[in-house]
């Protein structure tokens, strides 16, 4: 029989691997594009919740408009390729 000790071992260490697993897709959600900024990259479903006219940038730096300009749902690892600017620290 496993004592309680052994069991809360064994919740922690899963609740480690959910948590390093939430902040490796964190970290892979940052992406430095190749005009010197960081966006945060969206799963499609994030990306369904955006406004229209609400101004996403792609991968390479380059804007578009969401509802006018095309955004595919097409995911890497779990995210799209367009993302909200971040605004680095200085």
């Amino acid at each position: 029989m496993e004592s309680s000790v052994d069991s809360l071992q064994k919740m922690w260490n899963r609740g480690w691997e959910v948590c390093q697993t939430n902040m490796e897709r964190d970290i892979v959600s940052l992406w430095k594009t190749d005009k010197g900024f960081q966006i945060k990259l969206l799963r499609p479903n994030e990306l369904k919740l955006i406004p229209n006219g609400s101004v996403l940038f792609d991968v390479f730096g380059k804007p578009h408009v969401v509802g006018t300009d095309k955004i595919d749902l097409d995911t890497r690892f779990g995210f799209t390729a367009f993302g909200i600017k971040i605004q680095e620290k200085k």
